[in-house]
C-alpha cells in the first residue's frame, strides 16, 4: 500500500564506536533508552538492540559492540 507524499527513510547505519557511546550513556550514566535515542535521533528499536546485544547473556557490558 502506497502512501502518498510519504518518503521511508533511508535505513541509517551507525559505526561501532557510536553504538558503544550510545550503549554507555544507557548502561553507565543511566540515561533511559528513550532519552539517549531522542537525544541522539536514534531509532529506540535500534537502540534497544544494541542494548540487548552489549549486555549478552548474563555477563556485564564489555565496551565493545
Amino acid at each position: 500500500m502506497a502512501m502518498e507524499g510519504q518518503r521511508m527513510k533511508q535505513n541509517q547505519s551507525y559505526t561501532a564506536e557510536f553504538r558503544t557511546e550510545v550503549v554507555r550513556m544507557v548502561l553507565e550514566q543511566g540515561l533511559s533508552q528513550a532519552e539517549v535515542a531522542a537525544r541522539l535521533g536514534v531509532p529506540k528499536g535500534s537502540l534497544a538492540n544494541w542494548v540487548v546485544k552489549a549486555k549478552g547473556p548474563s555477563k556485564p557490558f564489555s565496551g565493545a559492540l
